[in-house]
C-alpha cells in the first residue's frame, strides 16, 4: 500500500508539473512559430511583424480568445471574416502595412476598442467606420483624412491620435468628444489651439509637438485634469503669467521653441515635476533662477 500511495504522490507530482508547463502568460505575445506549442484557446496576444507576410497566418484562426493582434510591419491588405467571432478581440495593430483603405474584415470584429494605423496611405473613412459601435482609440499617421468628420457617430472615443497628416488647423471633430482623455496631433501644421479646446475638461494628455503653434491659449487652464502637455518645436517665443494656472500639469514639453525667457509665474504650477525647454534661448542665469523658484521640478535645459 505504501507503494501505491508513493506512486500516486509521483504521479501527482508530475502531473502538477506537465499542467504549469502547458500554462500560457496572458501577457506574452505570441509568435507564429509558437502557436504550435500553445492551446489556441488560451492564447491572448499575438504578434508578427514580417513584411514578407501578405496575409492573416490561418493558425490564428484557432485562437478564438485574442485580446490582440499586432500586425505592424506586416503587408496584409485584408481581414478574413472569421475575425467577426473574436469576441475579446479589443487592439489591433495595422500600421505600416502601406494600407490605401482599411479592411472590409476591421468592421465585423464585434467589440474593437483600439485600432492602430500609423504609416498608412489611408485618405478615407468608408461608412462602415460606423459599425465599430465599441471603439474608444483611434491612432494614425499618413495622408490628410477626407472625412475625419465621420467619426463623430461615436462618442465613446476617449484616445484620439492623428499624426503627420499635413493638418493646418486643430480637428473640430474631437470636440464630439468630450470625455477625450489624450489627443495626439503631432507633426501637423497646426498654427493654434482654439478656444473650443477648454470643453474638453476630461482631458489628461495632449501632444501637439512639431505644429506651427505661435502661443499657448489662456483656455487651456480650464482644462483641471490635463496632466502632460507636450509643445516642443513649435514656433512659440512668449509664455505669459496665465501659465501658473495650469496647476495640473504635471509633465511639460516647450523644447525647441525659441523662448527667450519663462515668467516666474512657473513657480505657480502646484504639480509641475518635469520641465523640458532644451534647445531654446533662455540664459543661463535665468536658468538659476527658475531653478531656485522652483526647486521641487526637474528642469531640462
Amino acid at each position: 500500500m505504501k507503494i501505491l500511495k508513493l506512486t500516486s504522490s509521483v504521479l501527482i507530482l508530475l502531473l502538477g508539473v506537465v499542467d504549469c508547463r502547458a500554462q500560457t502568460d496572458p501577457n506574452k505575445f505570441y509568435a507564429l512559430h509558437e502557436l504550435k506549442q500553445v492551446d489556441p484557446s488560451e492564447v491572448l496576444r499575438f504578434r508578427v511583424n514580417d513584411s514578407t507576410i501578405t496575409e492573416v497566418p490561418k493558425a490564428l484562426k484557432k485562437c478564438t480568445n485574442l485580446e490582440y493582434i499586432d500586425l505592424r510591419g506586416c503587408r496584409i491588405q485584408g481581414i478574413p471574416e472569421y475575425f467577426s467571432k473574436f469576441e475579446e478581440l479589443g487592439t489591433l495593430n495595422l500600421s505600416d502595412n502601406q494600407l490605401k483603405k482599411i479592411p472590409e474584415g476591421v468592421f465585423v470584429i464585434p467589440h474593437l476598442k483600439e485600432l492602430l494605423l500609423y504609416d498608412n496611405f489611408i485618405d478615407h473613412f468608408p461608412e462602415e467606420m460606423k459599425q465599430l459601435q465599441d471603439l474608444e482609440s483611434i491612432h494614425m499617421s499618413g495622408p490628410n483624412i477626407s472625412n475625419l468628420d465621420i467619426l463623430a457617430f461615436n462618442p465613446k472615443l476617449v484616445s484620439l491620435g492623428f499624426n503627420e497628416m499635413a493638418l493646418e488647423e486643430f480637428p473640430a471633430v474631437i470636440f464630439n468628444f468630450p470625455k477625450a482623455k489624450h489627443i495626439y496631433l503631432w507633426g501637423n501644421n497646426i498654427t493654434k489651439i482654439p478656444v473650443e479646446i477648454r470643453a474638453l475638461d476630461s482631458l489628461e494628455y495632449l501632444n501637439m509637438s512639431s505644429n506651427e503653434l505661435t502661443g499657448i491659449p489662456v483656455e487651456l487652464t480650464s482644462l483641471k485634469k490635463l496632466e502632460s502637455l507636450l509643445l516642443a518645436d513649435n514656433q512659440i517665443t512668449e509664455i505669459d503669467s496665465t501659465i501658473g494656472l495650469l496647476d495640473g500639469v504635471q509633465v511639460f514639453y516647450l523644447s525647441e521653441n525659441p523662448l527667450k525667457d519663462l515668467p516666474d509665474a512657473i513657480a505657480d504650477m502646484e504639480n509641475l515635476e518635469y520641465f523640458n525647454v532644451r534647445k531654446t534661448k533662455i540664459a543661463k542665469e535665468r536658468q538659476a533662477e527658475l531653478r531656485k523658484m522652483a526647486p521641487d521640478v526637474y528642469f531640462e535645459f
